[in-house]
């Protein structure tokens, strides 16, 4: 992994750090045992990882999931990366698992900063993000050399198309905000999914995402739950039955 902002001092960067170490020890007891050995250690001390959206045990489960289980038999997409904390997990292991070595992964978001600014105060990085900011450019430079494994895709989820004769082996879901995205999300990706693909919904423990429950409750027979990932809200899905 690269280093976005090199002009940042050591102080700057170990920003937290002790609370950090306090939070990992107490999710830790709290259930993360299982996933310790995939935890990203960057993660006590870059910087941009104070402002992921996604858990570092979520970093952690698709990490091992990129490890264990990925066999290349399919396209492996994300659905709002972010700044790529969970790119970089699935960046990391596939590059280990010879199965899987040269998967790239279809990254889509708008690239965009929101609510940035509000995020970063007081942090390190207060007032270098902007509310209205393109940071696509960024997200590529976080990955690093892993980057050219990645194929991102600029604009609107609602935009975004698939071809349903390309399957898709593992899909990870950060958008389902509106009914009206995931129904598009549904529509668009989901046909692809190949028997034995990994689904994993981000927004499962959200409180104002109650279409995704309604609908895996409607699919409920072509789905077997994989489970909650420990100390985050993600839940995983296997699709069980074209």
């Amino acid at each position: 992994m690269t280093q976005p902002f090199p002009d940042l001092s050591i102080r700057q960067r170990l920003y937290g750090v002790r609370s950090r170490i306090r939070r990992f020890r107490w999710e830790l007891a709290a259930g993360g045992r299982p996933l310790v050995r995939w935890f990203p250690r960057r993660w006590f001390t870059d910087p941009l990882a104070l402002v992921d959206i996604c858990s570092p045990w979520e970093t952690a489960w698709v990490t091992r999931h990129a490890a264990e289980e990925l066999r290349g038999t399919g396209a492996v997409v994300e659905l709002g990366p972010w700044l790529g904390g969970i790119t970089l997990g699935l960046l990391e292991w596939t590059a280990r698992n010879p199965l899987a070595a040269e998967s790239v992964i279809e990254s889509y978001d708008l690239f965009v900063f929101d609510d940035v600014e509000r995020r970063t105060v007081g942090l390190p990085l207060e007032g270098r993000l902007h509310d209205g900011g393109d940071f696509l450019d960024l997200y590529l430079r976080r990955l690093g050399d892993g980057a050219r494994r990645v194929r991102a895709h600029r604009g609107d989820v609602l935009e975004s198309s698939w071809d349903p004769e390309r399957p898709i082996e593992f899909i990870f879901v950060d958008v389902a905000k509106s009914w009206e995205i995931w129904n598009h999300v549904v529509a668009t990706f989901y046909p692809a999914l190949q028997v034995g693909s990994i689904v994993v919904e981000q927004d499962w423990a959200h409180a104002c995402t109650p279409w995704i429950h309604l609908w895996h409750h409607r699919w409920r027979d072509h789905f077997r739950p994989r489970g909650q990932v420990p100390t985050a809200g993600s839940f995983a899905f296997e699709l069980s039955r074209a």
